[in-house]
């Protein structure tokens, strides 16, 4: 869900806690990520150009199911494993019914 306005208040309030960090100095290190923002990230980009077929194209299965969330994602983790960083998916709400036995 995410509180509004977090990033300006924390920029006007205690811009030191604003920094950029190389994805390179994490290495070793585990990272967590808001995974609702993450899929709305990746879901905003929904076309690419294909050079091959000299057009736009949509990302897409055999189907026509939006897959870009799903690329870009499994992109992330790649990457993350190329530089030893260990991502943690964090998720709002409620486990699911498949998972109320691992959670106890």
């Amino acid at each position: 869900m995410g509180i509004k306005n977090l990033y300006k208040y924390l920029k006007s309030k205690q811009p030191q806690l604003i920094k950029t960090t190389p994805l390179a100095s994490l290495k070793g290190k585990t990272v967590y990520i808001d995974t609702s923002c993450l899929i709305y990230k990746y879901m905003s980009f929904t076309t690419y150009y294909s050079q091959k077929e000299s057009k736009i194209k949509t990302i897409s299965d055999d189907q026509g199911n939006k897959t870009n969330h799903l690329r870009g994602i499994s992109s992330m983790i790649k990457y993350f494993s190329l530089l030893e960083i260990e991502p943690v998916f964090i998720m709002d709400g409620d486990p699911g019914d498949l998972k109320a036995e691992e959670v106890g």
